[in-house]
């Protein structure tokens, strides 16, 4: 008799799904950043404990400006290794988040009865 109900019904369970979806996709993503960040923050301290030592066995200002050379290249690698995963991450996580809102548009656009 009436199609509204059922229509109604699938309608909402579609918009569960879709929440579910984006929800998951921003949680693993999110996941994933807090990785990112606890290993960078370990490798961090772990660099700066080493860095530490090899500064207070340090004698004479030649072997300070030997030892901060040595130092540099280093930490610049693990900065641009850490934006590149960053990125990566953030890029990975839109894509996820793309394709289900553009399921969703298409499904929308698929609606029998839709208005041209």
């Amino acid at each position: 008799m009436y199609k509204i109900p059922g229509q109604l019904t699938s309608a909402r369970n579609t918009g569960v799904e879709t929440l579910a979806t984006i929800a998951n996709a921003a949680f693993a993503g999110a996941e994933r950043m807090t990785a990112l960040n606890l290993n960078a923050a370990r490798t961090f301290l772990e660099d700066s404990a080493a860095n530490t030592r090899a500064l207070v066995a340090v004698r004479g200002v030649q072997g300070f400006v030997s030892l901060q050379n040595k130092l540099a290249k280093p930490g610049l690698e693990k900065a641009a290794a850490y934006s590149r995963s960053a990125r990566q991450i953030a890029a990975e996580t839109r894509e996820a988040l793309s394709e289900v809102m553009e399921r969703q548009v298409s499904r929308l656009d698929r609606k029998p009865g839709k208005a041209a």
